[in-house]
């Protein structure tokens, strides 16, 4: 008889073939146990075996599944219960999560390639627990907690989108971190989505729709964007974006709520919205648009490019804000606004017209050349606290609006114009200097009462022609300009008129000048500067010499200057009378070259008739009277218009 032994071994190699196919082979395996239990004992699934690589793992039961040890799956379904335990599991699929819990000591891991998609409207928990995304996940729907001690990593070549309006965030306190390494987006909906967890970004977050919403803390070195229509939004504290942090927006980033940001990389956005949070700009930054309610700080420089609407809050730090020219300013509202310490200075327009300004110590404002500060109400522009607080003016400060005043209570040196065209500019408390390019002018009043107040700049009334008057002394220097515009013979009107309610010292220059094509006529005055007391009389007056021999006396009174126009043209004088043949008579005068005059005859001395116009341009001027015989007796004169 043959041996057989050899046959016995074919049934053992089929049933191993069999198991290992079985094993491979993909299949729905759903958790059993309503007491729950260890993932890797095989009769809490439905097959009678634990999930393995190529299977699909479903958990729908309200219960805990422990994993303590490393499992690979193809695909997950967790909808109910909890993923428990201090092992790895590793998706290489697809893991539906839409409800139930993540939890224990342990890790998920997406693979690369796998996707993770949250949906549906239950809340899912997650943590304590690791999830490590480096695949894609997607969130539809509901809301992800993350419980004490989570932590979410999102690999470099992850990618989290959130296609809705949703909720990722921590609820409770504790720690839960949010680390992405890759790209976190908000791809839909036009609402808020929140990540209210530590959110360290060295990757890209990028907000393409709606809001994104960084609720909480943390540090960031990566890029964040805001695409045209959207809105990344920072309202946690303390936030952090290194130097080699990226910010970039064609849309809207705002800084709102508690947050504290600190900006310490690039930043470039078309719309930046500060509203009750703080950011401060350690770097170097161009915004676009700014609306400023909350607080804008840091010692970098912050250059505005557009509009500035400027409705509350302040600017500190110790760094530099830029009105570039062609920018503007706009400080509106009932609300207090607060500057300092800080450099803020003004190429373009800045308005305000409404609340006030309060600049604390080390605040410095400089309105450059092409800069514009318009009052357009009655406020106050002010340093309530003391220390050094500086305005500096080589532009135009003016105020275009309102009849009551408004007040600049700050160190003031003007050497550019400063113009009141309404009310009264009350310069109080600290210095005000007018310097050597420095212009007051306008129709309205300006206050130095209660300022120490200088002058070695001018003083030129009307808007064009007007009244400006001073409350207070006038401490003109040698150096001071005062200039007069005279177009008709009403004081504030037609002419300029400089009023002072104190002592005015008349030092350096006074310049009268015609305007209007007005030309006065003999004797008329015009009181072109009024004053409670005076001293001096000006070391050099221009503009009195009016041509045609008119020129302009001024007299010092003790409460005015006026000046009386003299006509001292030279009249013409008749030689003695020709008898002529025929009855005629020869009439010879001698004047000035180019000078007109009228002839006039009269019988009566009574009414006077005009003879002849004088048009030429000689001295000598005859005139042969041929109608002599007519007259018994006629007299003649002559008369300079």
């Amino acid at each position: 008889m043959k041996p057989i032994h050899h046959l016995i071994g074919w049934p053992v190699a089929l049933c191993i073939f069999l198991a290992t196919q079985l094993s491979l082979r993909a299949t729905d395996i759903t958790w059993i146990n309503p007491a729950g239990g260890d993932w890797n004992t095989a009769a809490n699934w439905n097959t009678g075996q634990a999930p393995g690589p190529a299977d699909k793992a479903i958990l729908a039961l309200a219960v805990t599944v422990t994993l303590d040890s490393s499992v690979t799956v193809s695909n997950l379904d967790l909808s109910n219960g909890a993923l428990s335990g201090n092992g790895v599991l590793t998706v290489s699929g697809t893991l539906n999560w839409t409800g139930g819990t993540m939890n224990g000591s342990g890790t998920t891991v997406m693979a690369s390639g796998a996707t993770l998609a949250v949906s549906g409207p239950s809340t899912k928990n997650f943590g304590p627990r690791t999830l490590q995304n480096n695949g894609m996940m997607t969130v539809s729907g509901g809301e992800v907690r993350g419980l004490n001690g989570a932590v979410f990593n999102n690999g470099a070549n992850g990618l989290v989108d959130f296609q809705g309006d949703l909720l990722f965030y921590n609820p409770f306190g504790g720690s839960v971190v949010f680390n992405n390494a890759g790209t976190v987006q908000k791809s839909g909906g036009t609402g808020a989505t929140t990540i209210g967890m530590t959110f360290n970004n060295n990757g890209a977050l990028n907000a393409q729709s709606g809001t994104l919403s960084l609720t909480a803390d943390g540090d960031s070195h990566g890029t964040f964007d805001a695409a045209a229509g959207a809105t990344l939004n920072f309202s946690g504290a303390p936030m952090t974006l290194e130097s080699n942090s990226t910010v970039t927006a064609a849309g809207t980033v705002s800084f709102s709520g508690n947050a504290d940001v600190s900006v310490n990389g690039g930043y470039s956005a078309s719309n930046t919205v500060i509203s009750g949070a703080t950011a401060n700009f350690n770097s170097n930054v161009t915004l676009s648009n700014v609306t400023l309610s909350g607080g804008l700080g840091g010692s970098g420089t912050v250059t505005v490019s557009g509009t500035l609407n400027w409705t509350g809050g302040g600017m500190a730090g110790g760094g530099t804000t830029v009105i570039a020219s062609g920018a503007t300013v706009a400080v509106s509202g009932g609300n207090v606004k607060t500057f300092g310490p800080r450099t803020l200075n003004n190429s373009g327009t800045m308005t305000a017209s409404g609340g006030e300004v309060r600049g604390l110590n080390g605040a410095v404002f400089n309105n450059g050349a092409s800069g514009l500060v318009d009052f357009q109400g009655d406020l106050i522009f002010y340093n309530p606290f003391g220390g050094s607080v500086v305005f500096n003016n080589s532009g135009t400060v003016q105020k275009s609006g309102g009849t009551g005043a408004t007040t600049i209570g700050m160190t003031f040196n003007n050497n550019g114009a400063l113009n009141v065209q309404s009310g009264t500019i009350n310069v109080t408390g600290s210095p005000f200097s007018n310097g050597a390019n420095g212009v007051v002018q306008g129709s309205g009043t300006v206050d130095v009462s209660h300022t120490t107040f200088t002058t070695d700049g001018t003083f030129s009334p009307g808007n064009p022609l007007g009244n400006l008057l001073i409350t207070g002394n006038l401490p003109q220097s040698s150096n001071s300009v005062i200039n007069i515009q005279i177009g008709g013979t009403n004081a504030g009107v037609n002419y300029d008129q400089l009023i002072v309610t104190g002592s005015a010292t008349l030092n350096g220059a006074l310049n009268v000048s015609l305007v209007n094509g007005f030309r006065p006529s003999g004797s008329e005055t015009f009181e072109i500067i009024k004053y409670a007391s005076h001293t001096g009389s000006f070391d050099n007056i221009s503009g009195l010499d009016l041509g045609g021999g008119f020129f302009l006396e001024p007299t010092f009174g003790s409460t005015n200057l006026i000046l009386t126009t003299i006509d001292n043209r030279p009249r013409p004088q008749f030689s003695p009378l020709q008898s002529l043949p025929n009855g005629e008579i020869r009439i010879t005068l001698s004047g000035v070259a180019g000078q007109t005059f009228v002839i006039q005859a009269t019988t009566n001395f009574a009414s006077w008739d005009s003879v002849l116009t004088n048009v030429n341009s000689g001295a000598v001027f005859d005139l042969i009277i041929t109608d002599s015989s007519f007259y018994p007796y006629r007299f003649y004169r002559t008369f300079q218009p």
